[in-house]
């Protein structure tokens, strides 16, 4: 990636200096080394999320940004946080499955797969599986065609989207072991410059993030160690090219949920990807 991208990092001294000194552009096996991204984490760690969004860390920060183009203020970086939407969710087979609401496209496309998905695939056979999931994707990616002229924070709309009843009229020229004529587009875009994590407690809870800087080496641009996020594009919300994805489940049963009792058909799971 620093290879394949040197038109990107020689724009930035300091991004020049970290990952190609000398011009060169590190390789695997060599050493990293990144001083004020150290000082900006150590500042978060003894003196927790509050100074680097509203002390002393944050002048230095916004300075920087600033300095390096960003747009932002004081006072709007004192007040950033992360935005909570409620996820979508879907019940197959008595199994609560919950996808990433829009402004992302991506949880409403799963969504449906797993609609479409769910009465047929635990009585076809292995070979009609492949096919089914083929042709599932298909309807789903040629529906995706009309998202573009669609309002997304219409939650009515985003509900009959991913409904059972919608899955079924997808479905109905569906023949097991035939191919469709359905033209699907190309895949879902994904961003290659993205990162996700899953953290799950000993009480049952599980939380799933993905990460992006909107590109490789997001914006070119640092600030007190940490490179700058490219601009979000394609009428996405602010801030979701920096924070792609948040999801938490709790089990219902509370306390006690990931308990190895041989009777329990309990479980959660949780995922992200870009």
């Amino acid at each position: 990636d620093i290879a394949g991208n040197m038109s990107v990092i020689a724009g930035s001294p300091e991004l020049s200096r970290l990952l190609a000194p000398g011009g060169r552009p590190l390789r695997e096996g060599e050493r990293l080394v990144q001083p004020a991204l150290a000082d900006t984490l150590a500042l978060i760690r003894s003196r927790g999320a509050k100074e680097f969004h509203e002390g002393e860390g944050a002048r230095r920060f916004v300075d920087a940004a600033r300095a390096a183009g960003a747009r932002f203020t004081d006072e709007a970086f004192a007040v950033a946080a992360p935005q909570f939407r409620a996820p979508l969710t879907v019940t197959l087979r008595e199994t609560r499955v919950a996808f990433l609401p829009p402004p992302s496209m991506a949880g409403v496309y799963q969504a449906q797969v797993w609609q479409m998905l769910a009465p047929r695939w635990p009585d076809a056979s292995p070979a009609e599986q492949a096919n089914l999931l083929v042709e599932a994707q298909k309807r789903a990616l040629a529906d995706a065609r009309r998202w573009a002229a669609l309002d997304l924070s219409d939650f009515a709309l985003v509900t009959d989207a991913i409904s059972a009843r919608r899955a079924q009229s997808m479905m109905a020229d569906y023949r097991a072991g035939q191919v469709s004529a359905i033209e699907a587009p190309a895949a879902l875009p994904e961003s290659p410059a993205t990162a996700t994590l899953v953290a799950v407690d000993v009480e049952g809870g599980a939380a799933a993030c993905a990460v992006s800087a909107g590109a490789f080496f997001g914006s070119g641009r640092s600030a007190a160690g940490a490179i700058l996020a490219a601009p979000s594009t394609g009428g996405a919300s602010p801030g979701t090219a920096s924070l792609s994805a948040m999801m938490a489940i709790r089990a219902a049963a509370g306390r006690g949920a990931f308990s190895a009792r041989a009777d329990s058909e309990q479980f959660v799971f949780a995922g992200a990807s870009g």
